[in-house]
């Protein structure tokens, strides 16, 4: 069987509206400026397998400052030389972290712990991320 897993989002940057389904993807997590992190709790299963439901799309109002986080499995099951994957934790800490960087800082930072971590270890899948800072209206 072949299948698909994707994180469709939309953002409304006039409002800060974000609308996101995922169909077997990461979960995605909501980090507000104050840095409470909160898992985007939307469901659905990849594309390319039967079923009968819907996907139902996590709604929710961003407020400056507060940032959508996605990424792909390969981040948190990427393993160092030892076989030690660098896990859901590590990752969860590393976006609470994230609100008041931008985005190159923040992404660096990330990909130089994820390297540093792996130890020349080479990536089994990939390693994708994506990070969505509103600031606000008028941005």
């Amino acid at each position: 069987e072949l299948f698909v897993s994707l994180a469709l989002c939309e953002v409304d940057l006039d409002k800060g509206r974000v609308q996101l389904a995922r169909a077997g993807h990461c979960l995605p997590f909501y980090v507000r400026s104050n840095r409470t992190l909160l898992p985007l709790k939307c469901q659905g299963i990849p594309l390319g397998i039967p079923w009968a439901g819907s996907w139902i799309p996590y709604e929710c109002d961003l407020q400056p400052g507060d940032c959508i986080m996605l990424c792909t499995n390969g981040i948190p099951m990427a393993e160092n030389s030892r076989g030690k994957r660098f896990g859901l934790g590590r990752l969860q800490t590393r976006f609470q972290n994230g609100p008041g960087l931008n985005s190159q800082q923040w992404v660096s930072q990330l990909s130089d712990e994820l390297q540093s971590f792996q130890e020349g270890a080479i990536p089994e899948d990939d390693l994708a991320l994506l990070r969505i800072r509103w600031r606000g209206p008028e941005s």
